[in-house]
């Protein structure tokens, strides 16, 4: 395709952002969300969730999407989106496996969002509150508002940004570097397709990760586990790492020959002098949170 004829991934700035401003409200947005999440949550943990989003993510990016226009992207279609998000999937559960393997000979895991998929919900009431509506509210703020403006400095360096940024908000050590992947994943799909890809994009993720956890229960893996070829494989850890490992190397190669396609541009620096302050006061109040 002619370079021309697709959406520039560099936003054309239509009015001056107040980076420091922006960033000292991301602070004020996390410090919110640890401050009321707890309590609201404590009255039905999947509601819970979604009205701290409400407050502390999507009433900010909706603030702040208004101050600062953002620019028409439409590059990159649907099915190239699918394929991406899929491809992503098991390169995750693979890396992140063996990142929690490593974390638990240090740390006590307790992953509270795992509790939360296995405990006995209406799968249409996990779907509303933990895929779609999480979907369009953190998309909006980290990818509609903080990878599109930092992304006016250096496109590439926003990706990274934004998806550190959107690790931080998870606020548990499990739960870090998936986010983070998945994060850069999104900001590449939201540079070149838009906000609505990057939201069909985190939805499709979440819907597989729901299914993925819900019905690959304790009960199936004792059934799967007696299937002949299953036996002969060596057992059900066998079976699924070679299924894995296979997903994520074919993952791999889509995800490499996409970006190689659509190579982001990089820029100057993301985060300037002062604009340092908030962003490590944010990492300290990350590393409060989980040592406290």
């Amino acid at each position: 395709m002619d370079p021309t004829l697709e959406t520039n991934p560099t936003s054309i700035p239509t009015k001056k952002t107040n980076y420091l401003g922006l960033l000292y409200g991301v602070l004020l947005s996390a410090i919110i969300f640890l401050a009321i999440g707890p309590f609201i949550s404590r009255f039905d943990p999947l509601w819970g969730i979604v009205l701290t989003e409400i407050i502390a993510i999507a009433t900010p990016a909706i603030y702040l999407r208004n101050r600062y226009t953002a620019v028409a992207r439409s590059a990159m279609n649907g099915r190239e989106v699918v394929l991406l998000t899929l491809a992503l999937f098991p390169v995750i559960l693979v890396v992140n496996g063996l990142f929690l393997e490593g974390l638990s000979r240090f740390f006590l895991l307790e992953n509270q969002n795992l509790d939360i998929l296995r405990a006995q919900t209406p799968l249409w009431k996990q779907l509303l509150t933990l895929a779609i509506l999480p979907a369009f509210m953190e998309e909006s703020f980290f990818r509609g508002v903080l990878c599109e403006q930092f992304s006016k400095r250096n496109p590439l360096g926003a990706v990274f940004f934004s998806a550190f940024i959107f690790a931080v908000f998870h606020f548990q050590w499990q739960n870090s570097l998936a986010p983070f992947l998945f994060g850069l994943v999104l900001g590449y799909i939201y540079l070149y397709g838009g906000l609505k890809a990057s939201i069909f994009s985190h939805f499709l993720y979440n819907f597989c990760s729901i299914l993925f956890v819900r019905f690959i229960s304790d009960s199936w893996v004792v059934s799967f586990s007696k299937w002949p070829w299953v036996v002969r494989a060596g057992g059900v850890k066998n079976v699924m790492t070679a299924i894995l490992l296979i997903g994520s190397a074919l993952g791999i190669t889509m995800i490499l020959r996409k970006s190689m396609k659509r190579p982001l541009p990089g820029g100057g620096a993301v985060i300037r002098k002062k604009e340092w302050i908030p962003t490590i006061a944010l990492v300290l109040v990350y590393v409060v949170k989980m040592v406290v």
